[in-house]
């Protein structure tokens, strides 16, 4: 398991794995740089405004459950090394602080 989530070549597991990671990123990335328009934030559906916290939550608990389950699996149990044992790492702890700020 340490190998899917350490080696994105490895295995189709690992690909699928490290795919959907990037696409959380992306997504939420876009919906960080959505929120910011005048448009967004001025449209009077306010269920924009709700699916796009529901998308944040989202991704959010996917960065989350990923950094959880790299600690868990790791061999080396110091937090430090976990969140920056890869560059995709730092992009998502990015990700998650820059959704809850």
């Amino acid at each position: 398991m340490r190998r899917t989530f350490e080696e994105p070549a490895s295995s189709l597991a690992a690909q699928i794995l490290a795919t959907v990671s990037i696409l959380f990123v992306i997504v939420s990335m876009v919906v960080l740089c959505a929120s910011t328009l005048p448009d967004w934030r001025a449209a009077e559906n306010r269920s924009v405004e709700e699916h796009s916290r529901i998308i944040e939550a989202i991704c959010i608990g996917w960065f989350t459950a990923e950094c959880i389950v790299r600690f868990i699996i790791s061999k080396n149990k110091s937090l430090c090394s976990v969140i920056t044992s890869s560059s995709s790492d730092l992009l998502d702890m990015a990700g998650v602080s820059l959704l809850n700020s």
